[in-house]
């Protein structure tokens, strides 16, 4: 959830086929193995696709989600989670319990943008990573130097 910045529902929606796997290169020239994420289309209408890492950080969980779609490479249309009210309610539940009741599962979606945002991210990238067809709803997480840029972005249209 936090490494695609994924609406709840998308999560829902992810299927066997909307992973991959591929490798990238850095700023350095580093070859960097990645796990794709297509994010099927939703609210935006926009289908994204998110690269993501595998660092130290997310190795296990992500060394396990490969040993699945490895073993399930053939039901490309399989669901990864079952489409029920109660899959809804349970990943609300897992995020409230581990974060003892303080945060909600779109925290992760917005602290994502904002970690982005801080890193460097411009406004397009934002735009893609959140699936938004306006720049208005990443304008929020635009800041530089403690300079707020949103009237430069506004500029640009």
């Amino acid at each position: 959830m936090y490494y695609t910045g994924a609406r709840p529902s998308e999560l829902l929606d992810l299927r066997i086929k909307n992973f991959g796997f591929d490798r990238l290169c850095d700023s350095n020239k580093n070859l960097i193995d990645c796990v794709t994420v297509v994010l099927p289309t939703k609210k935006s209408g926009i289908s994204r696709k998110i690269f993501i890492p595998i660092i130290n950080e997310n190795r296990d969980v992500l060394e396990h989600l490969t040993k699945f779609l490895q073993n399930y490479n053939n039901l490309t249309e399989m669901r990864l989670f079952p489409q029920r009210w109660s899959t809804v309610h349970s990943i609300k539940y897992a995020v409230k319990r581990a974060t003892n009741n303080e945060l909600a599962p779109y925290f992760f979606r917005h602290n994502r943008l904002s970690l982005l945002a801080d890193d460097g991210a411009n406004l397009y990238q934002l735009m893609h990573f959140k699936g938004a067809k306006t720049p208005n709803s990443v304008l929020p997480y635009l800041t530089l130097a403690g300079r707020d840029i949103r009237d430069i972005s506004l500029k640009m249209k």
